[in-house]
């Protein structure tokens, strides 16, 4: 009987062959190539397949709880049930032999590629202006790689997209979006400029749910998208974001830097990631006035008072320990004056102590991010950036804000 070719089948599949209308290369702003499409072999665009469904578990004819990934704490609900069954089945079957589901691939629209490249270009400029975490080089060869790898052109902008690159896509969508809010939009008709990419990206990542563990990929994709959604005022869905990268970066041990590995051509620094995490925690619950998720005894992370860098690393390294110290000081305003069993609420001196601290902070800021009026016109006549000079005036703002809320919240309680 004749075998008729599956859907997940090698052999239904269309050759792959070059796109004669691929002639655009995309570059980064230092000038360098996002990639050459007329260097490489794209794969024509492949038609979506449907959900295959597959055999049943090994362990048993019943639904089983599959642990998705592995958890360093030995009593994680994860390892228990790893360990049970090790100790019921020594030899268990090696994971290639486990039944595998395949997903269809998921269909994103991309904008042509003179505005995709105008997009990125905003996106690193404004991020890295108040979040300095990603490594840029890495990041624009993963992004070459991809837009190579899915056949990404100006007569190909509807991609799809398949597991294996599922979460570098994602990535892409919410850093086009975040881009988006800097760029002049192409129609009047945008409300909200990047929404519909950011959408994309987030139902791309629930398409793909369960497909991978948690990696520094996840946990960098949803720190892009809450601070998206932080300068968007979207705080509810931010907050989402934060807790769900929070929860990732558990996973692989993030918050412990003892556990930390070597690991080439990653996106992003983990110790900056790991507190610029720490301090978006601190801003989005801060703004929605409530409880914050991430606790001072759940990290053992490194902070940078020790820093020697110079240049814009420096400068860099000087905002995120700026960040970390007013995040950190908010934790003590939330515990001891507006949590429910807060100890200090409504105490005057307990509210000047507040004072005397931020006072203490703001003069063991770094003289590059000290804001004085007076002296701004004197930094620009010195050649002084103007992200450079916006950090000076947003650690300004978190302190004056920290202030006015012990203030205020001290003169609605005696009321």
């Amino acid at each position: 009987m004749e075998r008729r070719p599956s859907v997940g089948d090698p052999a239904a599949a269309p050759p792959a062959r070059s796109d004669p209308y691929v002639t655009t290369a995309l570059t980064d702003p230092g000038g360098n190539q996002f990639f050459d499409p007329s260097a490489r072999t794209l794969l024509d665009e492949e038609t979506s397949a449907e959900e295959t469904e597959g055999s049943p578990s090994s362990h048993g004819e019943a639904d089983t709880f599959e642990p998705s990934s592995p958890w360093h704490n030995p009593l994680a609900v994860c390892s228990q049930i790893s360990a049970l069954r090790i100790s019921v089945d020594p030899k268990p079957d090696p994971p290639d032999k486990l039944p595998s589901y395949e997903k269809s691939p998921f269909t994103v629209h991309l904008p042509r590629t003179e505005r995709l490249q105008a997009l990125l270009q905003a996106f690193f400029r404004e991020f890295d202006c108040y979040f300095p975490c990603l490594h840029r080089p890495n990041m624009v060869n993963r992004l070459s790689d991809l837009l190579s790898s899915v056949a990404y052109s100006d007569m190909n902008v509807k991609i799809s997209v398949r597991a294996e690159h599922h979460k570098s896509m994602a990535i892409l969508c919410s850093a086009l979006a975040f881009g988006s809010s800097f760029v002049s939009p192409t129609t009047t008709m945008e409300w909200r400029p990047g929404w519909k990419l950011y959408l994309r990206g987030k139902q791309l990542m629930q398409h793909f749910e369960g497909r991978g563990e948690d990696d520094l990929d996840v946990v960098t994709y949803h720190t892009i998208s809450a601070a998206l959604l932080l300068h968007s005022e979207t705080l509810r869905s931010a907050s989402h974001h934060v807790v769900q990268a929070f929860q990732a970066a558990l996973n692989i041990g993030l918050n412990n830097q003892s556990q930390w590995q070597d690991v080439p051509f990653e996106l992003a620094s983990r110790q900056s990631l790991w507190w610029v995490l720490y301090f978006l925690d601190k801003r989005i619950t801060q703004k929605c006035g409530i409880a914050y998720f991430i606790r001072e005894n759940e990290a053992a992370v490194n902070d940078f008072r020790d820093n020697a860098a110079t240049g814009a690393e420096g400068r860099s390294r000087a905002l995120l320990q700026s960040m970390m110290s007013h995040s950190k000081l908010w934790t003590y305003i939330w515990d001891n004056f507006f949590a429910p069993n807060a100890p200090k609420a409504g105490n005057w001196d307990e509210v000047r102590m507040v004072d005397a601290k931020i006072v203490i902070l703001d003069q063991r800021h770094s003289s590059q991010l000290l804001w004085i009026p007076e002296e701004i016109d004197h930094c620009i006549e010195r050649g002084e950036a103007e992200p450079q000079i916006r950090r000076r005036l947003v650690i300004y703002l978190v302190s004056t804000v920290h202030y006015t809320i012990t203030h205020v919240w001290l003169v609605c309680s005696m009321s």
